[in-house]
């Protein structure tokens, strides 16, 4: 979004936003309201601190107050349907992101908006038509960029994801949004020395980034070596689907069941257990496996956030 930059506090405000440092741009911001309480510009970037910490009903309230001095702005629009988007408000972040573009229809952001809100709604397609007319405008528009390789990622189409993260970092090394791409797909191409690199610049930027923690916590899980394993079979899993999860368990459990009767039948009671101990911790890793990973990884983010090392 275009930013006309008339005051100090308000550019310094907007420069520790970019770095991911929301508390100090909102004393930045505080400021620039205790000088000037009615600047529409100062509520708005208000509201996008305020919806980056979480603090969704501060974040309403701060871009109710900039939609009311000024709703003609596309980036007021825009903010409004983040907040809308991040109360699960699908009809209203369409109203908003579309009252964007019809304000500026040569600004990328309104496009992108309606991008984010066509992913969150599983509609991955329909966002990627939203993407290409907002890299039309703007083929170097860094959020679509980043937005574009994480659905490739999401696919599991691991080069185009590269190549498009990597279109991102040539304009600017250190956007947020695309080291983490770009550290996933190292790290799932087993290279956690370069996917580290990518990690540690993120949670520099940003420490409390719940997606840069993540990655961290996979670069560390996946340096045991049996946790490598799991991860690639987890990995092959997800791009058959999860109907092939179900059919593996629902066939297992068959098979097992034919075999115990037989073996039980025949008297083979030594095969008889044998085959469960073999039959039940795959059934569970096949059943379960997916919710232990996404446990340990979350266990490994919390210890990250408890030692605040890298």
């Amino acid at each position: 979004m275009s930013w006309r930059r008339n005051d100090q506090d308000l550019d310094l405000a907007l420069i520790q936003f970019h770095q991911g440092s929301y508390p100090a741009a909102v004393e930045s911001l505080k400021r620039v309201l205790g000088r000037d309480p009615e600047n529409a510009r100062a509520f708005a970037l208000l509201a996008l601190c305020r919806l980056n910490q979480e603090r969704i009903d501060d974040a309403s309230r701060a871009i109710a107050t900039a939609l009311t001095l000024d709703a003609e702005q596309s980036f007021h629009q825009w903010i409004d349907g983040l907040v809308a988007m991040a109360r699960t408000d699908w009809s209203n972040a369409e109203r908003a992101f579309r009252a964007a573009i019809d304000l500026d229809a040569g600004d990328p952001e309104g496009y992108f908006g309606m991008a984010l809100l066509w992913k969150a709604r599983m509609k991955p397609k329909r966002a990627l038509q939203w993407l290409d007319q907002a890299l039309a405008i703007d083929p170097q528009h860094l959020d679509s960029l980043a937005l574009a390789a994480d659905i490739a990622l999401e696919r599991n189409d691991l080069d185009r994801a590269w190549e498009t993260a990597m279109r991102a970092l040539k304009v600017n090394p250190q956007h947020l949004s695309a080291c983490l791409v770009m550290g996933e797909v190292l790290c799932r191409r087993g290279d956690t020395e370069a996917a580290l690199d990518h990690a540690v610049l993120a949670l520099t930027q940003s420490p409390d980034h719940d997606g840069a923690l993540e990655l961290m916590a996979l670069i560390r899980a996946r340096r045991n070596p049996l946790f490598a394993l799991w991860w690639r079979g987890e990995q092959a899993l997800k791009r058959l689907g999860p109907a092939f999860r179900v059919i593996v368990v629902l066939s297992l459990l068959m098979i097992y069941a034919s075999l115990d009767w037989l073996f039980e039948g025949l008297g083979l009671l030594t095969w008889k257990y044998g085959l469960a101990a073999i039959f039940f911790p795959l059934g569970l890793y096949f059943a379960f496996g997916h919710m232990a990973l996404s446990m340990m990884i979350e266990w490994e983010k919390r210890k990250i956030r408890l030692s605040s090392s890298f």
